[in-house]
């Protein structure tokens, strides 16, 4: 079995979930195996990382109401399509009824 053979029994074997053979087997390989062994460890620490419990953090009082006040003031039109929004759409106007034009619509 290659390298990527054993990927999957590596995180089978950090679960415990191989049967007592197989883990042996794993751990043969991964004895003679320098880039297994590096991605074994960095599977481990990935698996730490996952079950650490997450950190809320909470926005404070002030933050929270600015943001929702500039919220509640702001338009539902992004400031770039009222700018361009008028220029673009006459753009394309007149794109489309050129091209109708030159095709003899």
């Amino acid at each position: 079995m290659d390298c990527d053979g054993y990927h999957e029994l590596i995180l089978a074997d950090l679960e415990g979930d191989l049967p007592p053979d197989e883990s042996a087997q794993v751990a043969a390989h991964l004895a003679g195996c320098m880039p297994c062994r590096n991605a074994r460890a960095l599977e481990a620490e990935f698996a730490v990382l996952l079950r650490r419990p997450s950190r809320i953090v909470t926005t404070p009082d002030p933050v929270r109401q600015r943001v929702l006040a500039a919220l509640a003031g702001a338009t539902h039109e992004p400031r770039a399509l009222r700018r361009f929004g008028l220029p673009a759409a006459v753009a394309l106007l007149t794109l489309s009824l050129g091209l109708m034009l030159l095709r003899g619509c």
